[in-house]
């Protein structure tokens, strides 16, 4: 006769389970914690050594505080280009994004040549500079070339570039006024300023309201030792400085396809073939 099979405490057996259960969890919770104790332990001691070795490291040395030599001298560069004093931008028009007016860009103007005098005497701390080379790199007003401008500008431009000329002289005697610098003044004519239709590279500096202004400008300071007007006749011009030499432009040459490179492209390309006549250490322009 077969015995009947023991009977089981449900409730005691679900309560042994549960409690082994619970066990191997704590078991399993304390092993993490011992873990992160043993490696924690490992990282304060890897730290320990480290700081150990930096302290024996540790061997101080003195820098000697160089004071700039009399001889030494520098040439300070600043570069003026694409003010388009009379060309009115209304916020409205531009999201409240910006906004331009002839007031704007005078106040610009002046304020462009006394931070240009400020960072120069900055440096003058440092270096003897007697030279500030001021290129004046073209598109100082905005003119007529396009149907839009004529409703947007606030002058016409022989108004215009009579303003700008008074601008311009204004701003250099306050450079010469207030400092003993020389001024270098690079001439370059923007695309802007032409009197004919489209730009002609060969003849544009005989077609330009620029050309006139600039030359207008050196004769106005002629005779003074301290000034000298550099109008060039071509679309590019060098200036060497020391060993240094540097080639200005306004830009409008150098044609931007809307690659991917971006303007690096088309600009790395026109000095690679500028390159093959005249070496430069620099271009600088504007457009």
């Amino acid at each position: 006769m077969k015995k009947k099979p023991a009977k089981i405490d449900v409730k005691k057996h679900v309560e042994k389970v549960s409690t082994e259960k619970k066990l191997k969890t704590e078991v399993t919770q304390s092993k993490k914690q011992v873990q992160f104790l043993i490696d924690e332990r490992d990282r304060l001691q890897k730290e320990l050594e480290a700081s150990l070795e930096i302290k024996k490291g540790i061997k101080p040395f003195t820098i000697n505080h160089v004071v700039g030599k009399k001889d030494s001298e520098a040439v300070a560069v600043v570069l003026a280009s694409d003010w388009h004093i009379e060309e009115e931008v209304k916020a409205n028009t531009v999201n409240n994004l910006n906004s331009y007016t002839i007031e704007i860009a005078e106040k610009r103007i002046k304020e462009f040549f006394q931070n240009t005098l400020k960072l120069v005497q900055t440096q003058q701390h440092a270096v003897k500079i007697d030279t500030l080379v001021l290129a004046l790199l073209g598109d100082v007003i905005s003119s007529s070339i396009h149907d839009a401008l004529l409703e947007i500008n606030q002058l016409r431009p022989i108004e215009a570039i009579i303003m700008a000329e008074n601008l311009i002289i204004s701003g250099i005697n306050y450079l010469l006024d207030n400092s003993e610098l020389s001024l270098v003044i690079p001439c370059h004519v923007g695309n802007h300023t032409r009197m004919t239709k489209k730009v002609h590279i060969a003849t544009e500096q005989g077609n330009s309201l620029e050309t006139f202004m600039y030359h207008h400008m050196a004769n106005h300071f002629k005779g003074n030792k301290r000034v000298k007007f550099l109008v060039s006749e071509s679309y590019l011009s060098y200036l060497k400085i020391y060993d240094f030499t540097i080639c200005f432009q306004h830009g409008h040459a150098i044609k931007f396809a809307g690659g991917i490179g971006g303007l690096t492209i088309p600009v790395n390309k026109a000095i690679a073939q500028w390159e093959k006549f005249q070496h430069a250490d620099l271009y600088c322009f504007g457009h």
